[in-house]
């Protein structure tokens, strides 16, 4: 399989452009991996890779970090969502404050809000946000699916230590964890993503979503 998929990219880079396109690469398979890092260097001057998502690039690949969207970016954003030239400045903070900046979250958690009724139109086809808080909008299996295969990658004892950092101290995880974790298990955070160094250099939660998804799985006692 593999020998045929190198073949395909062959007869393709023989034609003056060829673009490939990977997405979610952090759920590909073994062989998806493979194929990729099989890629001659030849290969590349005719062939783009594009890759979405989080985890380890192949060796040929050029990584590009995309920021976090604005706040003017997220306005942006649901106002081309809804329709309209605008957003009201409760939703934006609303989705913003759970979002981090992700596109992808803003997007999942605007079309929940309209699923339940969180957000709908009044009689004259304006939307109106009926829960200012997003309270009743979950977020979607795709948003926390991402969240759990970060969280997958990291051990027991590193695991626990987060839970209790979301239980007692959300702004505060570098002083908990340092009480309760070790070395180790902060390295793993880290390079899980969970945990990212914000603009003061203190470790914090790379995304609300992780808060949320994190306080969801600890077990009712």
């Amino acid at each position: 399989e593999l020998e045929a998929l190198l073949a395909v990219v062959d007869r393709c880079s023989d034609r003056d452009r060829a673009v490939l396109v990977i997405d979610d690469l952090h759920y590909a398979d073994e062989l998806t991996l493979a194929f990729l890092n099989e890629l001659r260097d030849s290969d590349l001057p005719r062939t783009v890779i594009l890759s979405a998502g989080t985890g380890e690039a192949p060796r040929t690949a050029r990584t590009v970090s995309l920021p976090p969207l604005t706040s003017d970016q997220v306005r942006a954003l649901i106002a081309s969502m809804c329709g309209a030239t605008d957003a009201p400045p409760s939703l934006v903070a609303a989705v913003e404050s759970r979002a981090a900046g992700s596109p992808f979250v803003v997007a999942k958690l605007l079309r929940e809000a309209v699923r339940v009724g969180a957000l709908d139109r009044d009689r004259a086809g304006s939307w109106v946000l009926k829960d200012p808080l997003l309270s009743s909008v979950s977020l979607p299996s795709t948003v926390t699916g991402l969240a759990d295969h970060r969280l997958a990658e990291v051990g027991g004892a590193a695991t626990e230590a987060l839970e209790w950092a979301v239980v007692l101290g959300y702004g505060a995880e570098e002083e908990l964890l340092a009480r309760r974790a070790d070395a180790d298990a902060v390295d793993q955070l880290v390079a899980a993503r969970i945990l990212a160094f914000d603009e003061r250099g203190r470790l914090s939660f790379a995304s609300p979503t992780l808060v949320e998804v994190v306080h969801e799985r600890i077990p009712a006692e």
